[in-house]
């Protein structure tokens, strides 16, 4: 893990670009989930979605799965764009090779974020390894969706330790962001400064695996 975490700081300092895909995807995160709250469909705003107060248990569960949704469809395109970076991609190639399994990626992590509240984090756990480790193997190795899934999967078999590891960062960085988001008075700025922990901890775990031996 050492070695592992060397080389993604080494990454990071030598491609200062991730920090685009970071901020225009946490930007954009923020700005949805705003105008979900404001509908009346989510109060998930800065973080008020952990304490979800709708008429019904139905409307709090339905926004918890909206922003756990969020959070999967904006963590994907970081994931993504930072694998594209880290293989200097162009977008047009990085866009042919993922695009068929980042659909499939986000079936399943919507299916995750429905399961989050009765398996108790347990299948966002599971979701993110294999998220990071498929998009690395489907925009390296230009595999179908189905291929790189079961590669991702075995590869996380493999090394189930970091990938723990990883998923375990990436969640508990979106967790304590949002809490911290609920110190803030303002709450558009909350909410950017929780997206902005998620999507840069989730940009780590990216480089972490696209850019080292893990994948």
């Amino acid at each position: 893990m050492n070695a592992v975490a060397a080389r993604t700081f080494a990454q990071l300092c030598a491609k200062p670009a991730i920090a685009v895909p970071v901020v225009a995807f946490a930007i954009a995160g923020a700005v949805a989930e705003n105008r979900l709250a404001q509908s009346g469909f989510s109060s998930w705003t800065a973080g008020g979605g952990l304490f979800a107060q709708g008429a019904t248990v139905f409307n709090a569960y339905a926004a918890t799965i909206a922003a756990l949704g969020l959070r999967v469809l904006f963590g994907l395109a970081v994931t993504a764009a930072t694998a594209g970076i880290v293989n200097r991609m162009p977008l047009r190639i990085l866009a042919t090779r993922t695009l068929e399994t980042l659909a499939v990626l986000l079936l399943a992590g919507l299916a995750a974020a429905a399961l989050a509240v009765p398996t108790f984090g347990i299948s966002m756990l599971l979701f993110v390894p294999l998220s990071l480790f498929a998009v690395a193997i489907a925009a390296k190795d230009r595999r179908s969706a189905p291929e790189a899934i079961v590669d991702a999967i075995a590869i996380m078999a493999r090394n189930a330790g970091p990938a723990l590891v990883l998923a375990v960062g990436v969640l508990v960085c979106g967790i304590a962001g949002v809490f911290a988001a609920r110190l803030i008075p303002v709450p558009m700025a909350g909410a950017l400064i929780a997206w902005l922990v998620l999507e840069a901890a989730t940009a780590c775990a990216a480089v972490a695996v696209a850019g080292t031996a893990l994948c």
